[in-house]
C-alpha cells in the first residue's frame, strides 16, 4: 500500500514460516477494532501510535515499543499530527508459548504493558527488523 506518503509493507521473515512482518508509516489511515492471532511486538521508529482497548487509550511514542497480545482487541491511529512509522512483529502463537515455557517456565503468553520502554530491546529488535527486511525473499513479500 503506497498512499502519498503513507505506506504498508508484509512480508514473511526469511527462512521461516513463523513470524510475519510489517513495515509501515501512516499519517491518516487508522485501523477498524480488530485483534490479532498472533503475539505482536513492534517498534514505533517515529511519531506516535494510539491505541483504543479494553481500559481505555494507550499512546505510544517513538523509541517505544508496542505489545499487543494474541486476541486482545483494539484499534490503531496516528496519535501525532505527523502520524506514526513502526515495524511489527507477529510471531506464531505456538511458537510464542514454546519459548515461555523455555524460559520462563509456563506457556501463558500474556504481557500487561502495552507501551515498553527498553532502549537496549527496542534496538536490537530495529535491527533485526532491518536486516530481516534486506533478506526478505521477493515472492513472500508484498508491497
Amino acid at each position: 500500500m503506497d498512499t502519498g506518503g503513507e505506506h504498508a509493507r508484509l512480508w514473511t521473515a526469511a527462512g521461516s514460516g513463523q513470524a510475519e512482518l510489517l513495515a509501515a508509516r501512516f499519517q491518516r489511515f487508522s485501523f477498524d477494532r480488530h485483534s490479532h492471532e498472533q503475539l505482536s511486538v513492534g517498534v514505533i521508529e517515529q511519531g506516535a501510535e494510539g491505541l483504543h482497548m479494553s481500559g481505555g487509550t494507550v499512546v505510544i511514542p517513538a523509541g517505544r515499543l508496542v505489545v499487543l497480545n494474541p486476541g486482545q482487541v483494539h484499534t490503531g491511529f496516528a496519535a501525532a499530527d505527523s502520524g506514526w512509522r513502526y515495524r511489527m512483529f507477529s510471531f506464531d502463537t505456538a511458537m510464542a508459548a514454546e519459548l515461555a515455557r523455555e524460559h520462563m517456565g509456563t506457556g501463558d503468553v500474556w504481557f500487561p504493558e502495552k507501551a515498553v520502554t527498553d532502549p537496549g530491546l527496542f534496538a536490537r529488535l530495529r535491527r533485526v527488523h532491518r536486516e530481516q527486511e534486506r533478506a526478505a525473499d521477493a515472492l513472500t513479500a508484498f508491497s
